[in-house]
C-alpha cells in the first residue's frame, strides 16, 4: 500500500503510461491482498458510497468507448455528430456508428487511471479501519513527502529545473525555485500540501515533546517546499488548508488537546512564513505582484470557454480524455492559444467530459462523502488534517488539474479511503456487540455482492484493455512529420492524415498539416482542409496564416488579406504578418481592410509601407492614422518618417511635434534628418546639439554629430565629437565604428598618417572583418 502511494509520486508523478499501467496492476494486487486478509475473519470487501461513485464513473468511461448508432448519438450528443460530419466528410465519410468519446484511445487510458483510483480508495477503506494502520500510513506519506521535497533544494544546486536531477522535460526545464519528482511545480505543491497538513495532524496527536518538535519541523519544511515551488495556487491552497485545520481543531477541542493544537498550528504557520520569506522573498513577491496573462485573469480566463463547452455538450459530454482535442473549438476571449490537455478547473472539466447530469451527480456525492468524513472523523488530529488536506487540494484544483496526476490522485484516494474507514469505525463505536453481529449477518450478502461487483468491474477493465491495447493509435504527429521529411507523395500524406483524423476527429492538427503539404503541391484540396481545421479551432492564428498563404497561392488576394487580418485579431505577432501582407495591398481600401483598429498596428504598417516604397499608400494612411490617434507618439513619429520620405515641407513641424511629446531619440533622429534635407544649412547640427543635452550618454547622437560636423567641414568639432564617441564605446563594434569615423575626419583634413592609424585600429579590433 505504501509502494502504491509513493511509487507513482517518485516516478515523475505518474505522467508516463508505463507507470500508470504498473500502478493499476499494483492497486489490483493490493485489493486482492486486502480481500484475502479479510476473508478468514468472515468479512467481505465493503463498498462505501464514494467508492461506488468511482466505480460508476469507471463504468461510464468504458461505455463511452462503445460505438453507438449515429441516430442515437445525434439525440444525446449533437455537437459530437456535427464534428464527425465536418471533420470526416472527406476522409471516408461519417461512419454509421461511433463512440460517445471523440478520442477513444485516450478514453481507454483514462478508464485505467480511474479504475486505479477506485481500487486504491476501496483498498484503503477496507484496510485502514484500525487507527494504528492509519497512523503508519500517514507517517509513511509524510516521510515520502520529505524525501521528495529534499530532492528539490539539492537539485536546485546540482541540476536546476531537472526533476529528480535526472529527467529534463520535453518542454524544457521545470519552473519554480525547486524541481521535485514532479514535472509541473503546481502538482509538486499539491502533493507537498497534503504531506504538510498531515505532518501538522501528527504533531497535534503525539504527546512526546521530542516527536512533536520533529513533526512540527517536518511540517515547516514541507510548507516551505510548497512555497519554493512558486505555485500561486498551491500556496493559497496551503493557506486555506491550514485555516481549515485551525477551525476544525477549535471545533474538536473536546476530543483533542486544544492547547497543543494552539501551539502547533500557529507555530508551523509562523515558521513556514518566516523561513520562506528568508529563502525566497523577492521571487515570491514578484510572482504574486506580476500581472497575470489572459487579460489579468490568469487561469480564470479559461472558465467561460469551459462553460461554453459544457453547455454545447450537456448530456454526455465529449468523452473522458477528449478534452485536449475538443477544447480549441470553444476557445474565446484573451486566452493564450496553448495546448490544454486538461482544463485548469476540474469542476468544469468533469461535466465537460461526462455531461452535466453525471458530472454534477459525482461532485454532489463527493461533497456528501467529505461532509460525512468531516462530521464523523473529528476524533484525532490526523483525521481533521486529512479532511483539511482534501479540502485544500479541492480548492487548488479550481485553478489546476493535480487530481489527474496519479502521483497526487492515488495518495489522495488512499488517504480518503483511510479517512472513510476511520469515520465508519467512529460511527460504529456507539453500537452494542449484539447489534454489530446482527448487522454483520444482514450485510454479509451485500458485502459479497459488492466484492463480486468490484472484482468483476476490475476484471472487465483489464479484459477491455488487453483486447484494445494493440489498437491504440500511434503518435500521429511523429508519423506525419516523418512523411513530410521524406517528401512522401501527397496522396500518401493525405492518407496518413485521414487515418489520424479518424482516430481523433476533433483534432485540427491532421487537417492543418495536410493542408500545408497540399498548399506546397498547389493542390486545391488545401482550402477544404483548412476550412475544416478552422471549424475545429476558429481562433488559431496559425490556421488563419496558413489559409491566407494558400489563398494567395490560388489567386484569391482579397480573401487572403482578410485572413491575415483574422490572424492578427486572434493573437498572431503582427510585425511579421504585416511584413508579409503589406506588399499585397493595392488600394487604400484594401489596406484599411487589412489593418485592425490599433495604433501600434497602424504605426508598424506605415513603417513597412515606407520600407517597401509604397508612398502612394503610406501618405494617406499616415494622415488617417494621425486623425484617429492624434496624441499617440508612435503614430506621429511614423507619420513624420513618411512625410520625410515624401520630402514634404511639413516634416520638420511634424518631427518637432514628436520631440515635444516625448523627446525620444527616434524623434530627434527624424528631426535631424528632416533638418538636413529640408531645413536651412546647419540646422541639423542645432538639432543634434539639443539632443545631446537630453541624451548626453548616447553614442548614436555623438556619432551623428561627428558626421554632421564632417559634412559641414567643421573638423575640430567633428574630432571632439568622435573622440567623445570613442570614450563612450563599451563594445568592440562601437569602438571600431568610432575609429572609422576618426579615420574619415583625418582623411578629410589631409592627415593621411592619422587616417591610416585609425583605420588599422578598426581592422585590429574587428579582426579583419
Amino acid at each position: 500500500m505504501i509502494l502504491l502511494a509513493l511509487g507513482p509520486t517518485v516516478a515523475l508523478g505518474g505522467v508516463h503510461r508505463p507507470v500508470q499501467l504498473a500502478a493499476c496492476a499494483l492497486s489490483l494486487f493490493c485489493l486482492i491482498l486486502v480481500w484475502m486478509h479479510r476473508r478468514p475473519h468472515g468479512r467481505g470487501l465493503r463498498l462505501p458510497l464514494f467508492g461506488g461513485a468511482l466505480l460508476v464513473l469507471c463504468a461510464v468511461t468504458l461505455l463511452q468507448m462503445i460505438p453507438l448508432p449515429l441516430g442515437l448519438l445525434k439525440l444525446i450528443a449533437p455537437a459530437t455528430v456535427e464534428v464527425l460530419e465536418i471533420s470526416l466528410a472527406k476522409v471516408g465519410g461519417v461512419p454509421s456508428t461511433h463512440p460517445i468519446s471523440l478520442d477513444p484511445g485516450s478514453t481507454q487510458w483514462e478508464a485505467l487511471k480511474l479504475a486505479c483510483y477506485a481500487v486504491a480508495f476501496i483498498a484503503g477503506h477496507n484496510f485502514y479501519y484500525r487507527r494504528a494502520r492509519r497512523r503508519r500510513r500517514v507517517v509513511a506519506l509524510v516521510g515520502g513527502g520529505l524525501v521528495v521535497m529534499f530532492v528539490g533544494p539539492v537539485g536546485a544546486v546540482v541540476a536546476p529545473g531537472i526533476p529528480l536531477m535526472l529527467y529534463t522535460p520535453e518542454a524544457g526545464r521545470a519552473s519554480g525555485l525547486i524541481a521535485t519528482s514532479f514535472v509541473n511545480p503546481n502538482h509538486s505543491a499539491g502533493f507537498l500540501t497534503i504531506c504538510a497538513l498531515l505532518a501538522m495532524g501528527l504533531a497535534i496527536d503525539t504527546r512526546d515533546l521530542q516527536r512533536k518538535i520533529l513533526l512540527g519541523l517536518a511540517a515547516v519544511m514541507l510548507g516551505c517546499g510548497v512555497m519554493l515551488t512558486v505555485s500561486r495556487g498551491g500556496i493559497l491552497a496551503l493557506a486555506l488548508g491550514m485555516g481549515m485545520l485551525a477551525v476544525l481543531a477549535l471545533q474538536a477541542r473536546r476530543r483533542i488537546n486544544l492547547s497543543q493544537a494552539a501551539v502547533v498550528i500557529p507555530g508551523v504557520v509562523a515558521l513556514t512564513a518566516l523561513l520562506s520569506a528568508w529563502l525566497a522573498w523577492d521571487r515570491l513577491l514578484s510572482e504574486f505582484s506580476a500581472a497575470a496573462p489572459d487579460g489579468g485573469l490568469g487561469k480564470l480566463a479559461q472558465w467561460p470557454s469551459g462553460l461554453d463547452m459544457v453547455l454545447a455538450n450537456p448530456w454526455v459530454g465529449v468523452g473522458r480524455g477528449a478534452f485536449m482535442t475538443a477544447f480549441p473549438r470553444y476557445l474565446s476571449g484573451d486566452i493564450p492559444l496553448n495546448t490544454y490537455e486538461y482544463m485548469e478547473n476540474q469542476f468544469i472539466q468533469l461535466p465537460a467530459e461526462y455531461g452535466l447530469p453525471l458530472g454534477t451527480a459525482f461532485m454532489a456525492v463527493a461533497v456528501v462523502a467529505w461532509l460525512t468524513w468531516l462530521r464523523r472523523g473529528r476524533g484525532s488530529g490526523i483525521t481533521i488534517a486529512a479532511v483539511s488536506a482534501i479540502f485544500a487540494l479541492a480548492a487548488h484544483n479550481l485553478v489546476d488539474f493535480s487530481f489527474e496526476m496519479p502521483g497526487v490522485g492515488i495518495p489522495l484516494c488512499l488517504l480518503a479511503g483511510a479517512l472513510s474507514a476511520g469515520a465508519l469505525r467512529h460511527r460504529r463505536k456507539g453500537k452494542s456487540a449484539d447489534e454489530r453481529k446482527r448487522q454483520r449477518r444482514r450485510s454479509r450478502k451485500r458485502h459479497t455482492a459488492a466484492t463480486l461487483a468490484a472484482g468483476g468491474a476490475t476484471a472487465l477493465l483489464l479484459v477491455v484493455t488487453a483486447l484494445t491495447y494493440p489498437k491504440l493509435p500511434r503518435d500521429d504527429d511523429r508519423t506525419l512529420a516523418e512523411l513530410a521529411e521524406q517528401k512522401a507523395p501527397l496522396d500518401r500524406y493525405l492518407e496518413a492524415a485521414g487515418a489520424a483524423t479518424r482516430r481523433h476527429p476533433s483534432d485540427y492538427m491532421p487537417h492543418l498539416s495536410a493542408a500545408h503539404q497540399a498548399t506546397l503541391a498547389r493542390d486545391p484540396r488545401a482550402i477544404g482542409l483548412l476550412n475544416r481545421a478552422l471549424f475545429l479551432f476558429p481562433r488559431s492564428p496559425k490556421i488563419h496564416l496558413q489559409t491566407a498563404r494558400a489563398l494567395m497561392r490560388f489567386g484569391a488576394r482579397r480573401q487572403a488579406l482578410l485572413e491575415y487580418r483574422m490572424a492578427m485579431e486572434h493573437g498572431a505577432i503582427f510585425d511579421p504578418v504585416l511584413r508579409e501582407a503589406i506588399p499585397l495591398c493595392r488600394t487604400g481600401d484594401e489596406l484599411r481592410a487589412l489593418l485592425l483598429d490599433r495604433p501600434k498596428i497602424h504605426a508598424q504598417a506605415l513603417h513597412w509601407l515606407r520600407k517597401a516604397g509604397r508612398l502612394d499608400l503610406a501618405g494617406p494612411a499616415a494622415e488617417r492614422s494621425v486623425e484617429r490617434w492624434p496624441d499617440n507618439p508612435v503614430v506621429c513619429l511614423r507619420r513624420a518618417e513618411v512625410l520625410l520620405a515624401l520630402k514634404d515641407k511639413r516634416t520638420i513641424a511634424a518631427a518637432r511635434a514628436c520631440v515635444a511629446r516625448g523627446s525620444s531619440l527616434l524623434a530627434y533622429g527624424v528631426l535631424a534628418r528632416a533638418s538636413m534635407t529640408l531645413g536651412p544649412t546647419g540646422s541639423e547640427i542645432e538639432v543634434l546639439l539639443e539632443a545631446r543635452k537630453h541624451f548626453p550618454d548616447s553614442l548614436g547622437v555623438a556619432e551623428r554629430l561627428a558626421r554632421a560636423y564632417l559634412r559641414h567641414k567643421k573638423y575640430p568639432e567633428a574630432l571632439k565629437a568622435a573622440e567623445q564617441m570613442l570614450a563612450m564605446a563599451t563594445v568592440w563594434q562601437d569602438r571600431a565604428r568610432a575609429h572609422r569615423v576618426l579615420s574619415r575626419i583625418h582623411l578629410a583634413q589631409g592627415q593621411q598618417h592619422s587616417a591610416d592609424f585609425h583605420k588599422d585600429q578598426a581592422r585590429v579590433i574587428t579582426g579583419g572583418r
